[in-house]
C-alpha cells in the first residue's frame, strides 16, 4: 500500500481553497491479483473482494486470496458475485461456466448453458430468489441453471445493471450496448412493462430509502415512485437534503447511512451528506473519468474506488486532509512555520507571512528577517524572533506591508526557539542555553541561570496564571507571575524533579481539566495529576496501547477532551471518555501516511492542525460517532495441516501423522487492518498462557503430540472503538494405533498373561522339584525306617548278647583284669546301644515331627544330668506344632544339644543348666550354664574341635551358632524351619 501524500507534486500544488484528502491504493504489489478492478463486494463476515479482469481477490484485512483459472475459476475476467449463504458465494465469469467459492474452496457450479449465457449481474430479490442480467437477457436461478425470465425476449438489449423496486425489476445495459436503454420487468407477471431504449444510463442505483437514482446525460435524477406502481418510466429531481446533486453526472453511486457517495464526471468524488452538507475530494492523479470503473462503500463507510490501471484506491478516512496555504497556484507556497494565537493562525512561507483566521486570509510582505517564527501577538504587535533576537512589528491591515523592527538580541544565542511565548501580560518568555528571560518593552528584567547541560522543552501557563517550564533534565519549574514587580516578575513556586527523572521529556500540555500530558523521547505519552506539591502518575500510553511511536514531539488539547499527539511518525489521536476509558486513534497511519509533527494546535472552530517539519499541513475534524452498525467479527479464514489446505469442519480430528497445524484468522476492518492485534492460547497443552499480541493472522503450531486442544483467539481493535472479538476451536489429534486404550489395554492383557504364564511355569516346575525332592526324601526315610528297624533288630541284639556275655564273665572270673575287660565292654556295650538308639530315633520317619524332637531332646537332656550331678531346668512353649522336621535337623539339633551338654559335663564345673526350647517361625534352643566359663573361646588356642563341629553342624541346616561367655556359657542355636 501507498499513500499518494507522499507524492511530492501533489503535496506542492495545493492552494488555500485546495484540500486533499488520504488516499491509500492497493496494488499486485500488495497482492491485488490484478490493476484493472471492475467492482467491489463485501461479505457478511466483512471481507471484501476484487473482481477484476485478470481473476478476484478476497482481502480479509490481513492478506489477499486470490482465484484465476490455476485455482479453479471458469476465466479470468469477473462479473459479479452474491453470497448465498454462510461463507458460500456464486461467482458469475465473463463465460457460460458459473463458479460457487464454498470456505475459500472454489469449484464449479451447475453445468453450462448449452446456450452459452453470460451473466453480468446478479440480484438476491427480498422474496429469497436470485435473478441476474446476462447478454442475452434476464435470468433466474432454478436449481443449479438460471433459466430465462421470458421465453422470448425480443429486445435482446445486453443487460447489465440490475435494482429491485417491490413488484418490479428495472435493468440497464452493459457497454455493449453503450449502456444505453432502460427497462421494467414486472415479476409476478413476468412481462416488460416500460422501456427507454434509446436513453443513456451512466448508472443505476437503489438508496437506502428505496429510491432509484438515475444518472442520466443531464444530470442525477430519481424514477418517480408514483410512475414506478404502474411500471412506467418517469423521472423525477433529488429530493433535499441532496438537491445539489441535481446537475451532477456520476459514473457510479453509492449509499451509506448518512451518506452518498458518487464518482462525478470529471476527476472528483463527491461526499454528500444527509445533513446537507458536501465535500469535493479530487482524485489522486491525473486518470480521466474513464479510468473509474466504480465506487463502493463499506459498512465501515469506507469507499473503495475501482479504477482501470491502478488497482483500488481506498478512503478511510475523511476526516483527515491536507491543506495548502498560498494565494499562487503556479508557485507554490511551502510551510516554514506556524503559530497560532488568539483565534489566529500566522504561517511563514517562501518569503511572505500569511494570517487566517476563521472568516479571511491575508499575504503581507516586508522585511521579514531570515528564519523568523512567531512567538505570539499582543496589544496589536506580532512578535517573533530568527533564532538570535526578537523583532515586534504592528500587525498591518489587509493589503499593506509588514514592517519588523529589532527590538533584542539575547546575550546568549545558542538555543533560542519557538517554544517561546508571549504570556497574557504581554511578556516575553524565552530562553537560551544559559538563562531563562522575561522581557518587556526591548528590555530584560528578568533571567534565571539554568543548567547549560539542559534544555528546555516547553513553556506553558495555567488558568492560575502561573508559568510552567519544562526541562529535559531538571523535571519542571513552577513559577508564580507578579507584573506589579517586574524585576521580580518570575518567583520560583515548586520545583518538580523525581516524578520526571527517566523519562526524557520533549512536550507537555495542560489540558482542560488541568491534568498535566508529558510525551518523551522514548516512553510515550505519561498522564499526570498536578496535587498542588508533587505529580500523580495516571497512565502511560506506548506503541503497545497503540501508539504510532513511543517519540512524542508534540501535544494539543481539543474542545473535547481529547489529546492529539504528534510523533515522529505521524498523527494520534486518544479518545477520553467520560467515564475515564480511552483509546488512541491512528489518525495518519490509518492512512499510510507518514511523517515528524512538528507543530500542533485546534482552533476556535474545534479543527485541528498538525505541521509537519517538511513543511505538510494536515487538517483534522472532529471524530465521528461511533458506526454502531458494525463490529467486526472473528474467524478462522483457512486450516492448514501439512501445507495442505483441511476442509473446515466444526471440531477436527487429524491422525498423528498430521500434527503441524497452522491457522490464518481474520477480522476485517480495513479503517487501520494492520493496527489488528490478534493473540491466541492453546489449551491441552503444558503453557496455556496468552501470547504476545501481534499483527501476524497466522497461528503456526507444530509437532503437536496426540491429545484434545482448544484454540483460543483475540482480537484487539486499538484504533477504533470496537469491542474485542474471541472465538474458541477445538480440534483433536488422534495417537496411533499403539498408543490407543484398546492398544493399550492389549498390551496389559498380552503383558499380565505372559507374567501369568512365566509364574504359573515357574511354580509348577518349583512344585514340580518340591514333589521329586518329597518323594526322594519319603524314599530315603522309608530306608532310613527299614536301616533303623534292621539296626535295632540285628546290632541291637547283639550288642545286648556281648553287654550280658561280658557282665556274666565279669562275674565268673576271679581274674582282676580280665573283670576290668568285661566291665569296660559291658560298659562300651551300653554306650553303643545308647548311640544306636539315637541314631535309631533320628533316622526313623515316625519321629520326623517338631514335637518329637522336643520332647526326645529334653528328656535326654534331663536324663544325662541327672546321671553327671548337674540341675537342669528345661523350658517349653505351651503350644508346639506337630510339623515335620528333617531328619538332618532333628540329628543335628539333638547332637548339638547333646555336644554342649558333654562340654558342660567336662568342663565347666557348674552345678546348674538351663535349657529353653521357643518355638515361633524358628526353633532356638538356648543352653547356659553357671560355670566358670572358658577362658579361650578360640578353639584354634584351645585344641578342641567340640565349638566348631557344632557350628557346622548348625551352619549345614542353614541356622546360626552364637556362644556368650558371660557368667557361664550360654550356647544360643538357632534353625529356620521353613524353607
Amino acid at each position: 500500500m501507498k499513500s499518494n501524500l507522499l507524492i511530492a507534486s501533489l503535496l506542492l500544488h495545493l492552494t488555500l481553497s485546495a484540500q486533499q484528502y488520504p488516499f491509500v491504493q492497493y496494488t499486485p504489489k500488495d497482492g491485488l491479483v490484478n490493476s484493472r478492478v471492475r467492482k467491489v463486494f463485501q461479505d457478511s463476515r466483512g471481507r471484501i473482494y476484487f473482481l477484476t479482469f485478470g481473476g478476484l481477490s478476497m482481502y480479509d484485512g490481513a492478506r489477499f486470496t486470490n482465484y484465476t483459472i490455476q485455482n479453479g475459476l471458469a476465466i479470468d475476467m469477473v462479473n459479479d458475485i452474491i453470497e448465498l449463504g454462510d461463507d458460500s458465494l456464486l461467482i458469475a465469469t465473463n463465460t457460460d461456466q458459473l463458479n460457487i467459492l464454498v470456505h475459500g474452496q472454489m469449484r464449479k457450479f451447475g453445468v453450462p448453458d448449452k446456450k452459452e449465457t453470460i451473466i453480468n449481474q446478479f440480484l438476491k430479490s427480498s422474496d429469497g430468489s436470485i435473478y441476474a442480467t446476462a447478454d442475452q437477457g434476464l435470468f433466474e436461478l432454478k436449481g443449479q441453471q438460471f433459466a430465462p425470465f421470458l421465453q422470448n425476449d425480443y429486445f435482446n438489449p445486453y443487460l447489465g445493471t440490475l435494482v429491485e423496486w417491490g413488484d418490479w425489476l428495472i435493468c440497464g445495459t452493459n457497454d455493449l450496448r453503450d449502456y444505453t436503454g432502460l427497462y421494467i420487468y414486472n415479476k409476478k407477471k413476468r412481462i416488460i412493462t416500460d422501456a427507454k431504449v434509446n436513453l443513456r444510463i451512466s448508472s443505476l442505483a437503489k438508496d437506502r430509502a428505496n429510491h432509484i437514482w438515475v444518472s442520466l446525460s443531464d444530470g442525477i435524477h430519481l424514477l418517480d415512485s408514483t410512475s414506478l406502481l404502474q411500471g412506467s418510466i418517469r423521472f423525477a429531481p433529488v429530493a433535499a437534503p441532496y438537491e445539489q446533486l441535481n446537475h451532477f453526472g456520476a459514473s457510479s453511486f453509492s449509499f451509506a447511512p448518512h451518506d452518498t457517495w458518487l464518482i462525478k464526471s470529471g476527476n472528483e468524488i463527491v461526499k454528500a451528506g444527509d445533513d446537507g452538507s458536501m465535500i469535493t475530494i479530487k482524485f489522486p492523479d491525473r486518470e480521466g473519468p474513464a479510468g473509474r470503473n466504480s465506487i463502493y462503500v463499506d459498512r465501515e463507510n469506507i469507499a473503495w474506488i475501482c479504477t482501470e490501471a491502478n488497482g483500488v484506491i481506498k478512503l478511510a478516512n475523511t476526516r483527515l486532509r491536507t491543506e495548502s496555504v498560498g494565494s499562487e497556484r503556479n508557485e507554490p507556497a511551502v510551510i516554514k512555520s506556524a503559530c497560532y494565537v488568539h483565534d489566529t493562525t500566522w504561517y511563514l512561507l517562501n518569503d511572505k507571512l500569511a494570517r487566517k483566521t476563521k472568516n479571511d486570509y491575508h499575504e503581507f510582505i516586508g522585511n521579514i528577517p531570515a528564519g523568523f517564527f512567531c512567538i505570539g501577538q499582543y496589544d496589536g504587535m506580532l512578535i517573533g524572533s530568527d533564532g538570535k533576537s526578537i523583532y515586534s512589528a504592528r500587525i498591518p491591515a489587509a493589503g499593506q506591508s509588514i514592517s519588523f523592527s529589532h527590538d533584542l538580541t539575547l546575550p546568549d544565542t545558542s538555543a533560542l526557539e519557538s517554544k517561546s511565548l508571549v504570556d497574557p501580560n504581554g511578556y516575553i518568555i524565552t530562553y537560551s542555553r544559559t538563562h531563562l528571560y522575561v522581557v518587556k518593552q526591548d528590555m530584560i528584567i528578568y533571567q534565571l541561570p539554568l543548567r547549560t547541560d539542559d534544555f528546555i522543552e516547553g513553556i506553558k501557563t495555567d488558568a492560575a496564571s502561573r508559568l510552567w517550564v519544562l526541562t529535559r533534565y531538571s523535571g519542571i519549574m513552577i513559577f508564580t507571575v507578579h507584573p506589579e514587580s517586574p524585576e521580580f516578575y518570575l518567583q520560583s513556586s515548586l520545583a518538580i524533579t523525581n516524578e520526571l527523572k527517566e523519562i526524557s521529556p520533549r512536550c507537555m500540555l495542560l489540558d482542560k481539566n488541568n491534568m498535566l500530558w508529558i510525551g518523551t523521547r522514548y516512553t510515550g505519552l505519561v498522564q499526570y495529576r498536578f496535587n498542588g506539591s508533587g505529580l500523580q502518575k495516571l497512565r502511560q500510553f506506548q506503541t503497545t496501547e497503540g501508539l504510532t511511536d513511543n517519540f512524542v514531539t508534540s501535544l494539543a488539547g481539543d474542545s473535547l477532551g481529547n489529546i492529539i499527539v504528534g510523533t515522529q511518525t505521524g498523527l494520534d489521536r486518544l479518545l477520553v471518555s467520560t467515564t475515564g476509558e480511552s483509546r488512541i486513534e491512528n489518525i495518519t497511519r490509518s492512512s499510510n501516511i507518514f511523517g515528524m509533527m512538528k507543530t500542533i494546535w485546534v482552533n476556535s472552530q474545534h479543527e485541528t492542525y498538525a505541521l509537519t517539519n517538511s513543511g505538510t499541513l494536515f487538517q483534522l475534524l472532529a471524530p465521528e460517532k461511533n458506526n454502531k452498525n458494525f463490529q467486526p467479527q472473528l474467524f478462522i479464514q483457512e486450516i492448514r495441516n501439512n501445507n495442505k489446505t483441511v476442509p473446515f469442519t466444526a471440531s477436527l480430528r487429524l491422525p498423528y501423522s498430521r500434527q503441524n497445524l497452522v491457522f490464518n484468522i481474520a477480522a476485517p476492518t480495513f479503517i487501520d487492518e494492520k493496527q489488528v492485534l490478534y493473540s491466541y492460547r492453546l489449551s491441552g497443552t503444558s503453557d496455556d498462557s496468552w501470547s504476545e499480541p501481534s499483527s501476524n493472522a497466522t497461528i503456526n503450531l507444530l509437532n503437536l503430540p496426540a491429545g484434545n486442544y482448544s484454540l483460543q483467539v483475540r482480537a484487539n481493535f486499538h484504533s477504533t472503538a470496537y469491542t474485542p472479538e474471541e472465538l474458541s476451536y477445538s480440534f483433536t489429534i488422534t495417537p496411533p494405533w499403539w498408543q490407543t486404550w484398546w492398544a493399550r489395554s492389549f498390551m496389559w492383557i498380552g503383558i499380565a498373561s505372559i507374567l501369568i504364564l512365566f509364574v504359573t511355569l515357574y511354580y509348577r516346575r518349583k512344585l514340580e522339584r518340591q514333589r521329586v525332592a518329597l518323594e526322594k526324601q519319603q524314599a530315603i526315610e522309608k530306608e532310613r525306617t527299614r536301616i533303623a528297624s534292621d539296626m535295632h533288630d540285628d546290632l541291637g541284639a547283639g550288642l545286648s548278647t556281648i553287654k550280658f556275655l561280658s557282665e556274666k564273665l565279669g562275674q565268673s572270673t576271679a581274674n582282676e583284669t580280665d573283670r576290668t575287660d568285661a566291665d569296660r565292654i559291658a560298659n562300651n556295650s551300653n554306650e553303643l546301644v545308647q548311640k544306636m538308639n539315637e541314631i535309631i530315633w533320628a533316622m526313623n520317619e515316625k519321629n520326623d515331627t517338631l514335637e518329637d524332637l522336643l520332647f526326645y531332646t529334653r528328656s535326654y537332656a534331663s536324663e544325662y544330668c541327672e546321671e553327671n550331678g548337674l540341675e537342669c531346668e528345661t523350658s517349653l512353649s505351651a503350644n508346639i506344632s506337630k510339623q515335620f522336621v528333617s531328619g538332618e535337623i532333628r540329628r543335628n539339633v539333638f547332637l548339638t544339644v547333646k555336644e554342649s551338654l558333654h562340654n558342660i559335663v567336662k568342663h565347666a564345673e557348674a552345678t546348674q543348666v538351663k535349657i529353653d526350647f521357643e518355638t515361633e517361625q524358628d526353633l532356638t534352643v538356648t543352653i547356659s550354664d553357671n560355670g566358670k566359663g572358658m577362658a579361650v573361646l578360640n578353639e584354634e588356642e584351645s585344641g578342641g574341635n567340640g565349638l566348631r563341629n557344632m557350628q557346622r553342624r548348625i551352619e549345614s541346616i542353614k541356622g546360626s551358632f552364637r556362644i556368650v561367655n558371660a557368667n557361664g556359657i550360654t550356647i544360643t542355636v538357632k534353625v529356620p524351619l521353613k524353607g
